[in-house]
């Protein structure tokens, strides 16, 4: 089932039984955070790393997790994302590449998409429904063509903005 929010849509994500046995893991490991909670931090998170760098083609790669960094108070649920990348080093790549962002739940052990190929700079409210935690990680992924194989000049998104809003 996929939920439309104007263009942009999320889609549920099915997780392999090996991804699944990871995001138990990373639920169950203990991260020290800020939990202070200034009025900056109450409506809005915000982080940025670099993105992926597709060394083989066909398959998903994920660029750096993003997550806040202080502990968002429970039971927090995300309104909105806004997201920025940079697209000048796709290069030959560029008509041939697929970007999503991967929302990875660690609560609620779910995963969402949102295809961002062809907006690379764009905001998608989250329907109240879906009840994604604020405390997720959210990763960009590039998949460079179909086939399946070693690339010689691989593609890459140097950096990624993400700015998560909540409700709680």
């Amino acid at each position: 089932m996929a939920l439309a929010t104007g263009i942009v849509m999320l889609i549920p994500l099915t997780l392999s039984p090996e991804e699944q046995d990871l995001l138990t893991k990373l639920g169950n490991v203990s991260i020290e955070r800020d939990s202070g909670t200034t009025d900056g931090r109450l409506a809005k998170w915000t982080a940025n790393g670099p993105g992926p760098l597709a060394l083989t083609g066909g398959e998903w790669i994920n660029g750096v997790a993003l997550c806040p960094a202080f502990q968002v108070p429970a039971p927090s649920r995300i309104a909105s994302i806004t997201w920025a990348w940079t697209t000048g080093k796709l290069g030959e790549w560029e008509h041939h590449s697929e970007l999503r962002l991967m929302l990875l739940d660690v609560d609620a052990k779910a995963c969402w998409t949102v295809d961002v190929t062809s907006q690379p700079a764009s905001t998608v409210i989250v329907p109240g429904t879906i009840g994604i935690s604020a405390n997720c990680a959210v990763a960009l992924q590039l998949k460079a063509g179909d086939r399946l194989g070693k690339l010689y000049s691989p593609p890459f998104v140097r950096s990624v903005e993400i700015a998560v809003r909540y409700r709680f």
